[in-house]
């Protein structure tokens, strides 16, 4: 458990280093997350906006069928032009006990944890699929889940839970 801890600690110092502010494009994120998702032999799917400029992340480990658990974050973050940080906000910093950044808590500490879990649950013997939905634009109206609730009708099975890490 502590290797996985360790794991999401240091993805997450990586997402929050991308600063995915709402609106603007995110091509760095969801290479990113693709990128680690095929080193894991997991293969991922991007869905689009009309411009192309900002993208959703979706795969599915284990079975590819009706069913199972889709585990849903997204991937943007709020400015943080006239805000006061101490710290440089798109570098995960140690405060005591606390990793502090832009999105740590939310929500790109939910999606270290589920990458970090990625192997494990590749690694597992599932009888119904673990889908990973990371959406672009949730902070100003959640503008990436339509574009990808319609990428899921052509291409996904029907998942039966979601479980949203906000």
């Amino acid at each position: 458990m502590s290797d996985r801890l360790q794991d999401a600690i240091e993805i997450l110092e990586r997402l929050v280093a991308f600063p995915s502010i709402s609106g603007r494009p995110n091509h760095d994120i969801t290479g990113y997350v693709q990128d680690y998702l095929a080193s894991h032999d997991i293969e991922s799917s991007l869905s689009y906006e009309a411009t192309g400029e900002r993208a959703n992340v979706f795969a599915t480990i284990g079975p590819n069928v009706d069913g199972g658990v889709i585990l849903n974050g997204h991937m943007d973050v709020v400015p943080v032009e006239g805000q006061v940080w101490r710290t440089d906000p798109f570098r995960l910093t140690r405060n005591g006990d606390r990793l502090c950044g832009r999105g740590s808590v939310d929500m790109k500490g939910f999606l270290a944890c589920v990458l970090a879990s990625a192997p494990t649950f590749k690694a597992a013997n599932l009888a119904k699929p673990i889908h990973i939905a990371f959406s672009f634009d949730e902070e100003i109206g959640g503008y990436g889940m339509p574009v990808l609730l319609d990428w899921m009708a052509d291409h996904a099975p029907r998942p039966a839970v979601v479980i949203v890490g906000e």
